[in-house]
């Protein structure tokens, strides 16, 4: 059946001061993953464990304002759109990433990491696509000029990340960028 890692963030009360982990790993489906306040849990994603240490990777989500979701969807109950309403929600600009749309959450949708204007400074690429996507994504965020990659749970991409790392970017892998994001809020509150 394969090792199960907790991933769940407990929001409760109204400030959402407490925050929580439950470690009781089980099998979750993929399409209950990284969503806030209700149990999560994932296989684990075998990587080099070269993410950024803690401190690393709360100063890059202060430092960051803009964020371009690639995969998002323009669907709700999707992991991509709570993300990236999330992270609207939380002060960040999101950048829609996505074909087969033209507009979400107020921002006009691009059909890759490419096309995004150059006058728009992207300090974060968060990936939501299947693993085989990941390499041209993460070079396109090269080009583009992108600080940081950030590969949601379940992705990872050695090859890709040490690319990325090469030119400069901070790379952060088989994590979900809402829950760091929250674990951080509710710690810098404490």
């Amino acid at each position: 059946m394969g090792t199960y890692e907790c991933c769940q963030v407990v929001v409760t009360g109204e400030s959402q001061n407490d925050v929580g982990c439950d470690k009781t790993p089980r099998a979750v489906p993929p399409e209950r993953w990284c969503i806030l306040s209700k149990m999560v849990f994932r296989p684990q994603t075998k990587t080099d464990g070269a993410n950024p240490a803690t401190a690393e990777i709360g100063a890059l989500l202060r430092s960051a304002h803009t964020i371009a979701v690639v995969g998002v969807s323009a669907r709700p109950e999707r992991d991509s759109h709570d993300v990236a309403l999330y992270l609207v929600r939380h002060g960040y600009r999101v950048i829609p990433v996505n074909p087969a749309l033209t507009e979400l959450l107020g921002e006009v949708a691009y059909p890759d990491v490419a096309s995004i204007p150059a006058a728009l400074e992207i300090d974060i690429v968060d990936i939501f696509r299947r693993p085989e996507f990941i390499p041209a994504i993460v070079d396109q965020a090269i080009a583009r000029g992108a600080k940081a990659v950030w590969m949601q749970l379940g992705l990872a991409d050695e090859a890709s990340a040490r690319r990325a790392r090469a030119a400069g970017l901070t790379v952060v892998m088989d994590r979900c960028i809402k829950v760091d994001h929250a674990r951080l809020a509710a710690q810098s509150r404490s």
